[in-house]
């Protein structure tokens, strides 16, 4: 059993999106289906189901980088503050996470010191480029215009249990680590 606790945190923890980026990334999304309105914390809290607090620090972040505004007063809130079809996922994640990378070797810029000997690194300089390409082409308004297309599928179906979606990380079934079966370890 603890062997196969081990592979299942070592798939997830290979490539996660932290709990942070992927609270902005719907935070900013929600937003976007309004762009002219101003939210208030609490209702955007309960919309989204962000603890408050976790909220108020996202909201920070994204003021400290111009991506949301605030005002105060009576009809104070908070307000996306760019164009939602020019701000990519790409480029909101970065702003939470720092720079998004599948390893050290192909973030750094220098490239890798063994990259003439290792191909594991060419698979790595592949799978980097297509993950920015998807987030790069993922924009908020894009994002934005699909959730408000599958909250009206929502309430004319009425809710539907959870499926796992066709680009979901077990899609096509996990991916073990090296050491892991899928009936336990080798």
């Amino acid at each position: 059993m603890e062997g196969i606790l081990y592979c299942i945190q070592a798939v997830v923890a290979m490539l996660t999106i932290s709990r942070e980026a992927d609270y902005a990334a719907r935070l900013v999304v929600h937003m976007a289906t309004s762009p002219e309105q101003r939210f208030n914390a609490k209702a955007l809290s309960a919309a989204e189901r962000i603890p408050e607090s976790f909220l108020f620090k996202i909201l920070q972040t994204l003021m400290k980088h111009r991506l949301v505004r605030s005002y105060r007063g009576l009809r104070g809130g908070y307000q996306l503050a760019v164009d939602p079809k020019k701000l990519t996922l790409f480029r909101l994640l970065e702003t939470v996470e720092g720079p998004l990378g599948l390893n050290l070797c192909v973030m750094s810029g220098m490239g890798c010191e063994l990259r003439t000997q290792c191909a594991v690194h060419e698979v790595w300089v592949v799978a980097q480029a297509q993950l920015r390409q998807v987030l790069e082409s993922a924009t908020v308004a894009d994002l934005a215009r699909r959730t408000l297309e599958k909250r009206r599928a929502a309430s004319r179906d009425g809710p539907q249990p959870p499926q796992p979606s066709a680009h979901s990380a077990f899609a096509a079934g996990p991916v073990f680590p090296i050491g892991c079966a899928a009936d336990g370890l080798d």
